[in-house]
């Protein structure tokens, strides 16, 4: 995934129903659609 980090921090929302809602500006920049999956990450506090 080389080029897609860069110094942007985008904010994602979890809803209630534990969905999380990725900003527009990160879906266009991964060419993310609906039903695509993404891995995700957990990084200690």
């Amino acid at each position: 995934m080389e080029g897609v980090i860069d110094d942007t921090v985008e904010i994602a929302r979890l809803s209630s129903n534990g969905q999380i809602t990725l900003p527009v500006a990160i879906r266009r920049r991964l060419g993310l659609k609906t039903g695509d999956k993404v891995p995700s990450l957990s990084l200690p506090y």
